[in-house]
């Protein structure tokens, strides 16, 4: 029997955003409204939560003994202590720092920006975690010790799947990333973050490009489409594009993600499955701006 449902690994963050209307490069913009949050992989411990909440959920990471270190510790305490239903194995760096992150998020043109003092958690070392019936790597191409051994010993028995983070990947990096994907069922893109690493303009050309590379399937999102391939089939989606709406669109990728993976526990059918994951993102975009502004 496994300890847990998914279990996420990889980046733990703590996000300083500010959403912002019509944001004007070299110029002071009024911050409509201000929150710092635990983002990343608590993104979509909170989505799956909300999704299926009786799911049995492990955090694997690493962070710092600093002042955003404890805010981390912390909010998981709370979250666990909420929920009954969390699993961590989060690691100490005493030679690192919390990761962090300053974030403006456009609620008029949909977009966010951000600086990112990246730490302990795109450093860890150990990826021990809690027998899994699904385990899902966050940011993948910011884990600097991630490499296929790792992913081989994770894979036993579980299902793995990987999301990523750059939208602009070095040769080398690609190259990495490329022989990691054997050992990934599903790989979960942003169109720019697949244009990137399959070096391809076109979203269902990258599609199936990295496709062929994951054991399942390559799930790539956009505001406007979805392509799925499993390196043979490529099939493209297009998908409800809410140009006039607002929206704070900070986790819109971890949303989606753990919108996938929830759907994904319970039916085979990843078409049904990336559908419902866009409708439910866009939805929770939506609810999100309207309570913060």
């Amino acid at each position: 029997m496994t300890e847990c449902d998914v279990c996420l690994v990889g980046n733990l963050i703590v996000d300083n955003t500010h959403c912002v209307s019509n944001f004007v490069s070299g110029q002071s913009n009024n911050s409509l409204s201000h929150d710092v949050s635990v983002g990343s992989v608590a993104n979509v411990l909170r989505a799956l939560h909300e999704l299926q909440p009786e799911l049995k959920v492990g955090v694997c990471s690493s962070i710092a003994d600093d002042v955003n270190g404890k805010y981390v510790i912390q909010w998981l305490s709370d979250f666990e202590k909420k929920t009954k239903t969390l699993n961590t194995n989060i690691y100490c760096d005493s030679g690192s720092h919390t990761s962090s992150a300053v974030i403006v998020s456009d609620i008029t043109q949909n977009i966010r920006s951000s600086i990112v003092n990246w730490g302990a958690c795109s450093q860890m070392k150990n990826f021990e975690t809690p027998s899994s019936s699904w385990i899902h790597i966050m940011y993948g191409d910011k884990l600097d010790n991630l490499n296929a051994d790792v992913l081989k010993s994770l894979k036993s028995g579980a299902t793995l799947s990987m999301d990523f983070c750059l939208n602009k990947h070095s040769v080398e990096k690609i190259h990495k990333i490329n022989g990691m994907l054997s050992y990934i069922d599903y790989a979960i893109l942003s169109i720019d973050e697949a244009q990137s690493i399959a070096q391809e303009a076109r979203g269902d050309v990258a599609a199936k490009k990295i496709g062929t590379l994951v054991s399942k399937c390559a799930i790539i999102h956009s505001p406007k489409r979805i392509y799925i391939s499993d390196g043979n089939e490529t099939t493209t989606l297009d998908t409800e594009y809410i140009k006039d709406k607002r929206m704070n669109v900070l986790g819109a990728g971890d949303m989606f993600a753990a919108a996938m993976i929830a759907q994904t526990l319970k039916s085979s059918d990843i078409v049904k499955n990336a559908q419902f994951a866009h409708q439910h993102t866009t939805q929770k975009l939506m609810e999100s701006y309207e309570k913060e502004i």
